[in-house]
């Protein structure tokens, strides 16, 4: 993405919060804490601070819902950018193997907290905002043949490196 001034990061992070104050987000307190690290770590500012208002304003996974449609790490999800439908599921660190997505990438950190058919507009690598639909999530589990199917999980954690 090209650079965008730091001065610049904490206006269009208003601006985002602004356009996104209805949005209901939903993060376990556990994973809360852990993403609050990776946003110290991330290499993008504006993304870092995009994700960190979206732990600021999110909220604990409500009773009344499942959290078998909440992306968070371990997640497979079926998501569109631009109208292009990808899948993937999302793993602790920066994932760059086909079908992994990493919770500190750019669209990892963007549908971190969202639910089955929530959107946000998130910058794009070219900065400009774009709209990211959060279309079906699996807790843990692979879509095959159009059911879902359970994956192997190494350890407790989802990792990038298996």
């Amino acid at each position: 993405m090209d650079t965008v001034c730091p001065s610049s990061i904490g206006a269009l992070v208003g601006i985002w919060r602004a356009l996104h104050k209805d949005l209901s987000v939903e993060m376990d307190p556990t994973e809360g804490r852990y993403l609050q690290h990776v946003v110290y770590a991330m290499d993008d500012e504006l993304v870092a601070a995009l994700l960190a208002a979206k732990l600021a304003m999110s909220k604990p996974p409500s009773n009344t819902h499942s959290m078998g449609d909440l992306v968070r790490r371990g997640s497979e999800v079926l998501y569109s950018v631009q109208g292009r439908r990808h899948r993937a599921r999302l793993v602790h660190g920066s994932a760059r193997e086909d079908g992994l997505l990493g919770v500190d990438t750019r669209f990892g950190a963007a549908l971190l907290g969202l639910r089955s058919g929530q959107s946000l507009l998130w910058p794009h690598e070219h900065g400009r905002l774009v709209e990211v639909h959060a279309l079906e999530v699996a807790d843990g589990r692979a879509r095959v043949d159009g059911a879902f199917e359970k994956i192997p999980q190494h350890g407790s954690v989802p990792c990038a490196s298996g």
